[in-house]
């Protein structure tokens, strides 16, 4: 995503947009229509939390450093070092020293890029001839509990609440983003490096983002076949169907209702659900109610929920996989108790393809749930 309000135009297909400027959530953004009004949550806020003003996802360029405002965080790149930093610590990144140029508000050098995201930096770095790549990054506080798998690490300063994130998103290949994995070594409370595995012998290029915590409207896992213990809660891509890499592929995601109490009382007319396709092939995504609650931290392709009927079958369009939800809202919403199963996304033609979205946990691409209502 380069800009909030791009987005929204995107997905309004060029319709103009007259913002409510009494919206007080940071997930939102509203608009005013002729009848009613359409809002737009997205997955993680959009707002800077000290002025309340719209993110502005763009460096400005400084005497030494390019310097950028996420929605809790001040960011600063630099050569050799790029640093996130709010009022719960701060994370230097290690970067190779070369010289950036600014081209559509994305850093170029060399061997790698950096680009903002709605809170921390994504960044793709070159691997030549199959070398694996490593991610180092240094804290101004000790961490001692750390989450982590073969696709992030999360430096956490509670036992639900991360501190930190990083998160690969892949490795791209010729045209394709495929799936990869890291590992993490810890060389003390300080310091954290991942070696990023390259998988194929030629040119490629590593892609992760790191970013500093915000809580999130939608709370998602994925769980897949090959690695059939692994829980994935703070990685920011799925490859949503089958590869040779995963195996298998599903989302298990629920919406945190109660970002959404401004909508108590009023009448909706469409809620859908927009998720960023990154790359892979077009596919069949459906919808699938649960049996029960899922647990987003133990959920596992071994200890999975099961599933009911297929309930929403996705679109697509302007980039997205559009996901109708109004029923599914409004009965939650209607009954309204704190707690809700939430729901599977999965390729409905089963062993035939896959394609990349963004997770909720993504800041560069972060999920959209357009809601209108009177």
């Amino acid at each position: 995503m380069n800009n909030v309000l791009d987005e929204i135009h995107k997905l309004r297909n060029g319709k103009a947009l007259t913002v409510d400027r009494s919206n007080t959530n940071r997930h939102r953004l509203v608009v005013q229509e002729t009848e009613g009004k359409t809002a737009y949550y997205f997955s993680c806020p959009i707002y800077e939390l000290e002025s309340r003003k719209l993110i502005n996802i763009s460096f400005t360029e400084g005497s030494n450093c390019y310097t950028a405002k996420g929605s809790n965080s001040n960011i600063s790149v630099s050569k050799g070092c790029a640093i996130l930093e709010n009022q719960d610590g701060k994370v230097e990144i290690k970067l190779p020293e070369e010289e950036y140029q600014l081209v559509d508000d994305m850093l170029i050098a060399e061997t790698h890029t950096v680009k903002v995201t709605c809170n921390g930096l994504k960044i793709t770095l070159k691997s030549r001839f199959g070398n694996s790549g490593i991610i180092r990054i240094k804290t101004d506080r000790p961490f001692n509990t750390i989450r982590s798998n073969g696709k992030y690490f999360a430096l956490m300063q509670d036992r639900f609440l991360p501190f930190a994130t990083v998160s690969l998103f892949g490795i791209k290949h010729g045209n394709n983003l495929c799936p990869s994995s890291m590992s993490l070594q810890k060389e003390d409370s300080y310091n954290f490096y991942s070696h990023l595995n390259p998988r194929f012998k030629d040119n490629c290029e590593f892609v992760y983002e790191v970013s500093l915590y915000e809580n999130k409207l939608i709370q998602d896992t994925t769980v897949e076949s090959r690695n059939s213990r692994e829980n994935n809660v703070y990685g920011a891509v799925s490859f949503l169907g089958n590869t040779d890499f995963l195996g298998e592929q599903w989302i298990y995601s629920k919406i945190d209702f109660s970002y959404l109490s401004e909508l108590q009382g009023v009448n909706i007319n469409k809620a859908i659900l927009h998720m960023p396709k990154i790359d892979g092939q077009d596919i069949d995504i459906s919808a699938y109610g649960i049996t029960e609650r899922f647990c987003s931290f133990g959920s596992t392709w071994d200890t999975k929920v099961k599933e009911t009927t297929e309930f929403s079958k996705a679109s697509y369009a302007n980039s997205y996989y559009n996901l109708d939800l109004t029923q599914f809202i409004v009965n939650h919403i209607k009954n309204f108790s704190g707690g809700q199963n939430g729901f599977i996304l999965r390729n409905s033609k089963r062993h035939s393809g896959y394609t990349t979205l963004a997770t909720a946990d993504s800041y560069s691409d972060p999920l959209i749930l357009e809601i209108r209502y009177s």
